[in-house]
């Protein structure tokens, strides 16, 4: 990588110098990744770019590679690695600390940190399966009914936008995976919210019509990374 060209253009989109530090460190990361693989940035392909994702996602708190990939291939105009990222967008999102999740208790978000559980992303990588979510129950002492809740909220905060109060609103009117989300419209997302927030006086605003439309579109396009 030229990376005084490089930071050029980062200059050019305006972005914060704390921001093009993150993205340039990422591109190196992703360069000396490829060096083993005696691959370049330029001839990398769709399976490396994944390969490499899959092992940092669940290596890093803050995982924006994927955004800071892309800077990168739109520079040079690389189509196919332009549409790789693309389409890992819906596979390894950025990730959203646990901490800001609105009714977790501190003394089981404590007991994560200490195994080094920080993030939905990672949650979600360590426990995938009902198994791997009793298996984590065991060994932290988390009620398994709380690893499965965290576990929910954690996959429905994969959804752009979709964070502390929205989990939580979706969660508890019963819409509680990506996949429930992906099998409905925006009408029936909207409705079901409105009917919750009527029957339980939940302290938030129902979803607005071109956020439920965003929000099941995004949902249908996510992999799927739990079962549930």
């Amino acid at each position: 990588m030229n990376e005084e060209l490089f930071r050029n253009y980062l200059d050019k989109l305006e972005f914060r110098e704390s921001r093009v530090k993150r993205i340039i460190k990422t591109v190196k990361k992703f360069e000396k990744y490829l060096t083993k693989l005696n691959k370049t940035l330029y001839d990398a392909n769709y399976d490396d770019l994944n390969d490499f994702l899959t092992k940092y996602t669940k290596q890093y708190t803050s995982n924006y590679h994927v955004e800071d990939l892309r800077h990168y291939y739109e520079e040079k105009n690389n189509k196919n690695m332009i549409k790789a990222v693309e389409e890992m967008r819906y596979k390894f999102t950025p990730p959203y600390k646990l901490k800001d999740l609105d009714n977790i208790s501190k003394e089981y978000l404590d007991k994560l940190q200490d195994i080094g559980i920080k993030t939905n992303n990672q949650f979600l990588y360590t426990c995938k399966t009902e198994s791997e979510r009793k298996g984590l129950s065991i060994k932290t002492n988390i009620p398994l009914e709380e690893i499965n809740k965290i576990a929910k909220l954690s996959d429905l905060t994969r959804i752009f936008a979709v964070k502390g109060t929205r989990a939580k609103l979706y969660y508890e009117a019963g819409i509680d995976t990506v996949e429930k989300i992906s099998e409905l419209d925006a009408k029936e997302l909207r409705d079901t919210v409105i009917k919750y927030i009527e029957e339980s006086g939940f302290d938030g605003i129902a979803t607005l019509v071109k956020e439920a439309e965003f929000t099941v579109n995004f949902a249908k396009k996510l992999y799927k990374i739990a079962e549930f």
